[in-house]
């Protein structure tokens, strides 16, 4: 993210390759929105475009677009104050910084905190997350895990404001949604487009993302579930396997056969085997408990550590964003995975 990073905190610890910043306690509103560098409003300037000789040219107003700056609305001087953040039609209906806030505000209502906030891309990117402090703890777990409402937004044009329940295991910082858990939609998740009529959804989407506690509550359902269900080493061999290529029981035999016949380089049978150890890795370590080194939770816990934190991401942006502000659809395909390898066996 060191490219992309512009401001940020987090309340827990250093965020991002030790940039940001750590509030001693949770933030309020307004310093949330400083610390988070979403201290300015997007503006509409007339656009030009410049006609006629290169050596005397002349200007006029493009009709039906126009250039969209960020604007400051604070006393403090900043580097996205005055940028360029997009260039779009009249029809384009900026959702404002403030607009996230309100979402955030309707939580706070309900014991949510301000967790961490980000700037990204010099303005034209930004998030939030909120903590709810009413933890889980699965049976023999020796972590608890807490809900939390992601909340993204942009002004590139290049998404809507987005919000969705999450779950975070505080040992490890795995993430996963009930959703992700169960393969299906909880009605947790929402997302307003940067149109004229964005205003029309404010109040549906805050009634879904109030869902955040059905969601651990199904979440909890589920994982129970699981730790209840034994593994024996064998099965986690193959899991180890199958998570590291495409999360299908069929996939690793598949893999063997093409191997057989010369179809990957040695390099891709190194790569996936290291990956491989490392799955097979954290079983040895502190993150996954005792008690699950041999059950189907332990089985989830080792694979939503893998894709949230050993798994390769193309940038830190990409990796907060599969984590935290929408659903991973490899997440959703670890509990069948593990289904499967537990009823063929």
């Amino acid at each position: 993210m060191p490219a992309f990073f512009t401001y940020g905190f987090s309340v827990r610890e250093l965020p991002w390759h030790e940039l940001g910043s750590v509030p001693m306690e949770y933030p309020g509103r307004d310093e949330a929105i400083l610390l988070a560098g979403h201290d300015f409003d997007v503006t509409a300037a007339p656009l030009f475009a410049r006609v006629g000789n290169p050596e005397a040219p002349a200007f006029i107003e493009v009709p039906g677009w126009r250039q969209l700056i960020a604007t400051s609305n604070s006393d403090r001087k900043s580097p996205v104050h005055g940028n360029l953040l997009h260039i779009a039609k009249d029809s384009y209906a900026v959702i404002q910084n403030t607009v996230a806030y309100d979402f955030a505000e309707a939580l706070l209502d309900q014991g949510f905190l301000y967790e961490t906030g980000v700037t990204l891309k010099d303005g034209a990117l930004c998030a939030l997350t909120l903590r709810l402090d009413e933890p889980i703890q699965i049976t023999g777990d020796n972590s608890v895990t807490l809900p939390y409402i992601g909340l993204s937004w942009s002004h590139d044009g290049s998404g809507a404001l987005r919000g969705r329940s999450t779950n975070v295991r505080i040992v490890c910082a795995n993430t996963e949604s009930a959703s992700e858990a169960q393969g299906k939609r909880l009605g947790t998740d929402f997302s307003i487009r940067h149109t004229q009529n964005w205003k029309d959804r404010v109040e549906d989407a805050k009634k879904a993302v109030t869902g955040a506690r059905r969601d651990i509550a199904e979440y909890r359902e589920v994982m129970e579930a699981m730790a209840a269900i034994p593994v024996t080493v064998a099965d986690r061999e193959l899991f180890a396997s199958a998570v590291v290529l495409d999360q299908k029981v069929a996939s690793v035999s598949r893999f063997k056969a093409d191997v057989a016949k010369g179809a990957y380089s040695a390099r891709v049978q190194t790569n996936v085997e290291k990956a491989k150890t490392d799955v097979l890795g954290l079983f040895g370590g502190p993150t996954i408990p005792d008690e699950h080194k041999l059950t189907a939770y332990g089985l989830q816990l080792a694979g939503v550590e893998y894709l949230d934190h050993i798994r390769k991401a193309h940038n830190d942006a990409t990796k907060v964003g599969r984590s935290l502000l929408r659903d991973e659809p490899a997440k959703g395909r670890l509990t069948p995975l593990i289904h499967d390898i537990v009823n063929a066996r």
